[in-house]
């Protein structure tokens, strides 16, 4: 039997995320708060392009929640809520081996200590419309202790270039040592075309 794509996605998220542009949903509704979701991959019309595969068309997908958890399709996920001008946490352990987290285009995410069980308080960091956000939004993550491992747009801004970007960070967790990775995937936007994405890479976190 042809294995799923969400099985392919789940046996190695890294490498999915390495050869497929996967966007997340905006928060909002059954994401307004943290915790464990039902997802699934959907998909999308479009196809992006890769900066490591000038030439060849790039996949892309949208994952979000779904209401089936019959198992058909879908996989399980941590969720880092978001929303404008503020700090969203929210704590990954064991009850799922993946994390996603609204797309970032200005946002910093954080990453606090390893628990004993290996657990990590995570963070979602917005001060849009404040003086000088993105240094506000980093201070935010320092003094709640989420500096473990950073993203911001001080590091992702400069590596797009002049193209808006468009961030998918994700967590991964090693079942076998309970410890968890972090990563975000770099995609630009055409101006005025939403539709056109190029992957630039994914790059680790922590």
């Amino acid at each position: 039997m042809p294995r799923s794509l969400t099985d392919i996605f789940h046996d190695n998220p890294v490498d999915f995320m390495t050869n497929n542009i996967v966007i997340t949903p905006e928060a909002g509704g059954a994401l307004e708060n943290g915790g464990v979701k039902y997802f699934t991959l959907t998909e999308m019309a479009s196809v992006g392009k890769s900066i490591e595969r000038p030439g060849v068309d790039i996949k892309c997908y949208q994952a979000h929640p779904t209401a089936d958890a019959s198992g058909n399709g879908m996989f399980l996920t941590y969720w880092c809520p978001y929303k404008e001008g503020e700090l969203k946490t929210t704590t990954v352990g064991n009850g799922a081996n993946l994390m996603f987290t609204a797309p970032m285009n200005g946002c910093s995410f954080g990453i606090g200590s390893a628990g004993p069980d290996g657990n990590r308080l995570v963070g979602h960091s917005n001060a849009k419309g404040q003086p000088d956000s993105w240094t506000l939004q980093n201070k935010v993550l320092k003094v709640t202790k989420m500096n473990d491992g950073m993203v911001n747009p001080n590091t992702y801004m400069n590596i797009a270039g002049n193209d808006p970007v468009l961030v998918t960070t994700f967590g991964v967790r090693d079942a076998s040592s309970k410890e968890w990775s972090f990563y975000y995937q770099l995609n630009t936007m055409a101006t005025g075309n939403t539709l056109g994405k190029t992957l630039i890479g994914v790059y680790p976190i922590l």
